[in-house]
């Protein structure tokens, strides 16, 4: 079964997370977040905060879909060593036809929401009040199975962290986690964007033909400031378009004025592309191939995926990974979100994607909910 607990809300720290509700008895916490897409639309999406179970790793009910970077648990681990805080949120997914979720909770809050507003986005977080809706919940999770998608260091580190301490109950070590219906019309999946350093002697020429035995290339040029920024505008949505029946990778090089898209050939299988080892399950997700056939062979141009992946610099937005590629060179890559459908049956099949695959549009601010572990931190132990 899907364990989750209630826990104690602290303020959070950072001035832009000061939404966090205030300290007081344990409980579940409602989250809601209001956005606007890139395409304009407007969008809610409706989420319940709670420890959750990262202990039993046989657990057939929760299954993580990705793998833990290592750098970024280190940076969990060591927080939760220092402070004994958790202020990570890890996200998983769940299947609800029937929004029974939202009927537990209600039409709304039943006590005054915090809010906290960025651009394009209000998110609103309160405490689940009322025992009876408590125990429905955890009553629904336990029946369901639940798939870590983001966020997958704040799981690894706690198993770690629990591991190190004594003295204090396993529950106290839950790492919390947003759990979202992934069949709720607001639940949208991003991917993060990636940017390679530098490489002496690389040529795009030499990358581009590489590419053209098995890939389509569309290229997008510009001259001045507002040609790039159209040019961006085009490249991003025919990217995210594309991605959703195809492989389709996206490129930008320091130095060029034009960004590059290559969408698979449709008479080239993608299995051919991936080790032959490669389980059937992972061989239609873009970050496959850009792994290896675009990080590794083609820019690194080195067989050792592993090695070229952890070379790779990580973005939350396309924009940011732009900005990167301005001010440090080198290669920036892009995918498209995967498939909800898809990522569901990679749970099924007990398979994951490499670390920082896959994320949540938009994301939990930062620092929205934290809890201090009874008895944590080094002094403690």
């Amino acid at each position: 079964m899907t364990a989750i607990a209630p826990f104690i809300c602290l303020p959070a720290a950072p001035a832009e997370a000061a939404a966090a509700p205030p300290p007081g008895a344990p409980a579940l916490y409602a989250y809601r977040v209001d956005y606007r897409t890139a395409g304009g639309l407007e969008k809610t999406r409706l989420g319940i905060v709670a420890g959750i179970d990262p202990f039993k790793v046989e657990n057939p009910d929760v299954v993580p879909i990705a793998e833990a970077e290592p750098a970024r648990t280190e940076a969990a681990l060591a927080a939760l060593r220092t402070a004994g805080v958790k202020t990570g949120v890890v996200v998983a997914g769940y299947e609800d036809a029937h929004f029974e979720v939202e009927r537990i909770l209600g039409r709304g809050p039943s006590v005054p929401p915090r809010v906290h507003a960025r651009a394009h986005e209000t998110h609103a977080v309160w405490p689940v009040s009322g025992e009876r809706a408590a125990r429905e919940l955890a009553r629904f999770f336990a029946l369901k199975a639940c798939v870590p998608f983001d966020g997958l260091h704040h799981f690894k580190a706690a198993r770690r962290f629990r591991d190190e301490m004594r003295g204090a109950a396993e529950q106290a070590f839950y790492p919390l986690a947003l759990l979202v219906n992934v069949l709720d019309f607001g639940m949208s999946f991003g991917s993060y964007t990636y940017l390679a350093p530098p490489r002496e002697g690389f040529d795009i020429n030499r990358f581009v033909a590489a590419c053209d035995e098995s890939f389509t290339l569309q290229d997008y040029r510009w001259e001045d400031d507002a040609g790039r920024a159209r040019a961006w505008r085009e490249f991003h949505e025919d990217l995210r378009i594309r991605g959703t029946t195809a492989v389709a990778v996206g490129a930008a090089f320091a130095g060029t004025r034009q960004f590059l898209l290559f969408t698979l050939k449709e008479n080239v299988p993608p299995a051919s592309l991936l080790p032959p080892d490669t389980p059937t399950a992972l061989h239609e997700f873009a970050v496959m191939h850009l792994r290896l056939g675009f990080v590794a062979r083609r820019y690194f141009e080195t067989e050792d995926a592993a090695q070229a992946w952890n070379r790779i610099a990580v973005f939350p937005t396309p924009d940011e990974a732009l900005a990167a590629l301005d001010a440090r060179g080198g290669a920036a890559f892009f995918v498209s979100p995967p498939n909800k459908r898809a990522l569901m049956a990679l749970a099924q099949a007990r398979r994951r994607l490499p670390p920082d695959s896959v994320r949540l549009n938009p994301g939990v601010p930062e620092g929205l909910f934290t809890e201090k572990i009874a008895g944590g931190g080094r002094g403690s132990a």
